[in-house]
């Protein structure tokens, strides 16, 4: 072993192999991070850049995503923004997380009407999707009002809105506070078409999966009990009595600790409230919502017409 010091440097003719050459440069390579992959928008959504807009604040947090105020930067209009992360499970798993908002977007593309969220824009890459919504104030989630006039006015927008989707044939099926977005002019509009289904018989068995949130789900749709003959635009309706009477009461209508107590309240148990304090054209407006019987359950033609929603006009 050779005398000296450790780590002493090398003798002179071996530094030399080392200095770079006349006019070459050490400067070290960091490889700078990939923009993510974009993917194609379905044919019927106008494409966006994220860049082009700037982040106002925060509005809301789900299991799969975000909302937030955003405002484009070159024409200061404000909207909301809801985006969704794709899972990193396996590629068959992100690849339906994938197609269900996809066909959302196509859904919602299709649709115009004064009383349903307008879909503006999307966007989508391999770990993410966003989808750019008119600007809303907020939604019927925690919302709670005795005041019948309101009450009325909000099941009168709804029923309208269900009303459109049952001529395109569509069925909503998660139907609930938080899918309901109402400003502060009191203009209501449907949101969230995830789990919505068009009305093909072909489709029956899709239809029939229970993809909405259970506690707001008819008897039929949990007990897969729906026929071709059947109204599955009926289910709902069913949603909109529970959304109702959750507004009037302050509170979920019924007890659902665990989801066998919420299928047996659903299927055999719920009743209607008495309500002491409302008047009796509302109760009888919720109890025909929630009629178990598809077949005497009111059709949405039937409660745009009842006298709940004309009495204080």
């Amino acid at each position: 072993m050779a005398d000296g010091p450790p780590n002493c440097p090398p003798p002179d003719d071996a530094r030399s192999r080392y200095r770079p050459r006349s006019g070459m440069s050490l400067s070290l390579q960091i490889p700078q991070p990939t923009a993510p992959e974009v993917m194609k928008m379905p044919s019927l959504v106008q494409a966006f850049d994220p860049a082009d807009y700037e982040f106002i604040s925060h509005m809301g947090s789900g299991v799969s995503g975000s909302v937030d105020r955003v405002r484009n930067k070159h024409t200061g209009q404000e909207y909301a923004r809801k985006r969704i992360r794709i899972s990193d499970g396996m590629t068959d798993e992100r690849e339906k997380q994938r197609s269900l908002i996809l066909r959302e977007m196509e859904t919602l593309a299709q649709l115009h009407h004064p009383n349903l969220v307008e879909l503006v824009s999307g966007w989508a890459s391999v770990t993410e999707i966003q989808m750019m919504f008119e600007l809303m104030d907020g939604s019927l989630k925690d919302f709670h009002t005795e005041d019948e006039n309101v009450i009325a006015d909000i099941a009168q927008q709804i029923l309208t809105g269900l009303s459109y989707l049952r001529d395109e044939r569509i069925i909503h099926r998660d139907l609930k506070p938080a899918n309901v977005l109402r400003n502060n002019y009191g203009n209501v509009k449907i949101a969230d078409f995830g789990s919505s289904r068009r009305l093909d018989i072909g489709n029956m068995q899709s239809i029939l999966t229970v993809l909405g949130t259970i506690q707001y789900c008819s008897p039929e749709m949990l007990q897969h009990q729906l026929r071709k003959t059947d109204r599955p635009d009926k289910s709902d309706v069913w949603s909109l009595g529970i959304l109702l009477l959750e507004i009037y009461m302050g509170h979920f209508p019924f007890p659902c600790i665990d989801k066998f107590q919420t299928y047996n309240e659903i299927i055999n148990d719920f009743v209607v409230p008495e309500l002491p304090n409302s008047t009796s054209q509302f109760r009888d407006f919720v109890q025909r919502c929630l009629i178990r019987d598809v077949d005497s359950r009111a059709s949405v033609d039937e409660l745009l017409g009842h006298n709940f929603l004309h009495m204080f006009r």
